[in-house]
């Protein structure tokens, strides 16, 4: 499978600076199935936040997402740089993890 450029970052980015992130992400639900470039965990929203490039990658369940415990960020499959990366994982809360 062919990875977008935004997934190609993000892979090399959870590397490098430490969060977990299952890329791609699909998962179906009682009211349907939903896809998304990623789903960031440990931050945002309980469940993680699932990066969507298109309007139609939740299949009609942006609505409800949140109910399961899932944010959503829309962004533009481009490449993320690092410092990009690390202000949306702080926006959304999450912190580097530290040697103990």
């Amino acid at each position: 499978m062919n990875e977008s450029p935004l997934q190609n970052s993000l892979r090399q980015l959870a590397a490098s600076l430490g969060f977990r992130a299952d890329i791609p992400f699909a998962m179906t639900l009682p009211c349907g199935r939903i896809e998304a470039a990623a789903c960031i965990h440990d931050c945002g929203d309980p469940a993680g936040m699932l990066l969507v490039t298109h309007a139609d990658s939740l299949g009609g369940l942006d609505h409800v997402v949140g109910d399961f415990g899932f944010g959503v960020c829309r962004i533009a499959d481009n490449a993320l740089s690092s410092d990009d990366c690390l202000q949306l994982l702080q926006d959304w809360g999450w912190h580097r993890p530290t040697d103990e």
